[in-house]
């Protein structure tokens, strides 16, 4: 299910954007203050923020920016009043994927909402297994499993680059800018994805690393 996070201290207008998007069939939850935003994210991941800006307890613009440097990288709207250049400029600058200015007609956000869902990164692993590195899903006919986005980021490298040996070192100057981990860390890593797609897609080879290997 593609999930909504709206953080919007417009009471009928927040209650409106959950009930049109709900009908379009997004699962959607409410926030009318930068407090009860965090408190959501902690609780759970979405694939979506809509964020206004001059909120109760805050700033929607310092927000992002907050999450953005806790490695939040989720897909995120502004829908705000504040319609000036430099304030567009600085919903960019904190980190934001698009900006809507109000008003605004219903069909332009759900056609800026569909816009990132065609963008979303899917890909077929075989098996009919798919791996959406936006939403961080392994996806089969029977199960669907979250990873974690340090997991999701490594398969999305190992599918970007099938065929070829992958050792940590690699992974870490290519994802994770130098940042270190342990090769304990890396292993377990691995065996959560491959618990994820299943052993056959991704196999060791002594020494050198990890291989992706469609089937």
């Amino acid at each position: 299910m593609f999930k909504i996070l709206i953080l919007e201290d417009d009471l009928l207008l927040a209650q409106t954007l959950q009930e049109e998007l709900e009908d379009e069939g997004y699962s959607v939850s409410l926030a009318h203050t930068l407090e009860q935003v965090n408190s959501l994210t902690y609780e759970s991941k979405y694939n979506l923020y809509l964020f206004d800006v001059n909120v109760p307890d805050g700033s929607g613009f310092e927000l992002l920016r907050e999450l953005r440097a806790a490695d939040d990288t989720t897909y995120t709207i502004f829908l705000t009043s504040k319609a000036y250049a430099r304030d567009v400029g600085e919903g960019f600058d904190v980190g934001a994927n698009d900006y809507v200015k109000k008003p605004f007609e219903m069909e332009e956000l759900l056609y800026r909402i569909k816009r990132f869902l065609k963008e979303e990164k899917v890909f077929s692993l075989g098996n009919n297994i798919k791996f959406n590195h936006q939403t961080y899903e392994v996806i089969s006919q029977n199960s669907t499993v979250v990873l974690q986005k340090r997991e999701s980021d490594i398969l999305y490298y190992f599918v970007s680059n099938p065929n070829k040996i992958i050792n940590k070192d690699e992974i870490i100057n290519n994802i994770f800018d130098g940042n270190y981990f342990s090769d304990a860390t890396f292993r377990v890593y691995i065996n959560h994805i491959k618990k994820a797609v299943g052993d056959e897609f991704i196999t060791n080879r002594r020494g050198s690393g990890y291989i992706f290997e469609k089937i």
